[in-house]
C-alpha cells in the first residue's frame, strides 16, 4: 500500500470500487473521496489503469502469496492442487473472516464482473502471471497437455470466486457441513470430478 496522498487515493478507490464497481467510479469521485486533486492521481499512479491495478494487487496480494506457498509444495493430486489454489480464497469468504478480507473479496468480485477496459486489462495481466503455474501443476498431476482441461479450469475458477463472494451461501454450507474446511474439501472433490469429466470430453 502506498503512503501519504497516494495512500488516501488508493484507499478511496478501494472503497468506491468495492461499492460501485470500476466502470461506474470516476477519477473525480475518487479524488473527492480522498480529498486530493486530479493531478495527484496522474502524479502518483500515472494512469487510471495503474490505479486499478494497485487496488487489485493490494486486494489479491495475500491470496496470491498463500497460494504460492501452498503450490510450492507441489501437491500430487488434482484435489490437492485445487485446494492449494482455492482454499486461500474460500476461507476468506467464510464465517469468521475479517472485515478486511471481505472488503478485498468484494473488490475482486467487482473487478471480475466489471466489463470496463481497465478491469479487463488488470485481470488479464494477473491471470497471465498466476494461472499458468496452476494449470502446469494440474497437467503434471493428470498427465495431459494443459489445453485438454482449460475450459474445466475456467469453470472451477469462476465457481470458487462466486462462492467466496457469497457469504450467506458459505455460511449456510458451513453450518450444514460443520466447518469452512469441510466446505473447501467438498468443493475440491467436486472440482476434481469436473476436471476429470472435462478431460474425458476432450476439454470441451
Amino acid at each position: 500500500m502506498a503512503t501519504g496522498t497516494a495512500q488516501r487515493i488508493e484507499r478511496a478507490a478501494s472503497k468506491l470500487f468495492a461499492r460501485d464497481g470500476v466502470g461506474a467510479t470516476s477519477i473525480r469521485a475518487i479524488v473527492g473521496e480522498a480529498n486530493a486533486n486530479l493531478n495527484a492521481v496522474h502524479y502518483h499512479f500515472g494512469s487510471r489503469e495503474a490505479l486499478v491495478a494497485a487496488v487489485f494487487l493490494d486486494a489479491i496480494g495475500p491470496i496470491s502469496r498463500e497460494r504460492a506457498e501452498l503450490l510450492a509444495d507441489e501437491p500430487t493430486t488434482v484435489s490437492g492442487v485445487v485446494e492449494a489454489m482455492y482454499w486461500p480464497v474460500l476461507r476468506r469468504g467464510g464465517p469468521g473472516a475479517s472485515a478486511t478480507d471481505r472488503r478485498r473479496l468484494s473488490i475482486i468480485a467487482q473487478l471480475r464482473n466489471d466489463p470496463s477496459d481497465a478491469a479487463r486489462w488488470v485481470l488479464d495481466q494477473h491471470q497471465a502471471h498466476e494461472t499458468p503455474a496452476f494449470e502446469r501443476l494440474l497437467a503434471i498431476t493428470l498427465g495431459v497437455d494443459e489445453p485438454a482441461f482449460r475450459f474445466g479450469v475456467r469453470m472451477v475458477n469462476a465457481a470458487a470466486w462466486d462462492l467466496a463472494s457469497s457469504p450467506s451461501v458459505l455460511a449456510d454450507m458451513t453450518e450444514d457441513l460443520g466447518s469452512i474446511e469441510a466446505v473447501a474439501k467438498r468443493f475440491c472433490d467436486h472440482a476434481d470430478a469436473t476436471l476429470q469429466a472435462k478431460l474425458k470430453e476432450g476439454g470441451r
